[in-house]
């Protein structure tokens, strides 16, 4: 068996280059964050800054013919899914998370038993 032989590894066992990818378009948006904020700009929403990118990215990897991106399952859950909720519960307002906690709280029990 070849350590090196990617066929033989699953998708879950190869870093390839998507999370390099994702890694990639991470810190820019970061920096983008951070410059905006830092300079108290009022330009844009930082979800058009993600959307160029993949915009940008998608474009320049379909130009190379012989790399293709694949999305996983995997790489959804790990990645992206708790960024996202990390994100939204870290910009959500305290008075708006405890005028709604019971039904919060409601929705994860329900959801938990479905």
């Amino acid at each position: 068996m070849n350590p090196l032989n990617n066929e033989e590894l699953s998708n879950d066992d190869q870093i390839g280059k998507e999370f390099i990818v994702i890694i990639f378009m991470l810190m820019i948006y970061m920096g983008f964050e951070t410059f905006k904020h830092q300079r108290q700009l009022a330009i844009g929403h930082s979800t058009a800054v993600v959307i160029l990118m993949g915009f940008l990215l998608s474009y320049f990897f379909d130009a190379q013919a012989q790399t293709k991106l694949i999305f996983s399952d995997s790489m959804f859950f790990y990645i992206f899914l708790p960024s996202l909720l990390f994100t939204i519960g870290f910009s959500m307002q305290h008075r708006h998370f405890f005028r709604n906690f019971k039904r919060i709280l409601m929705f994860g029990v329900v959801g938990t038993f479905i």
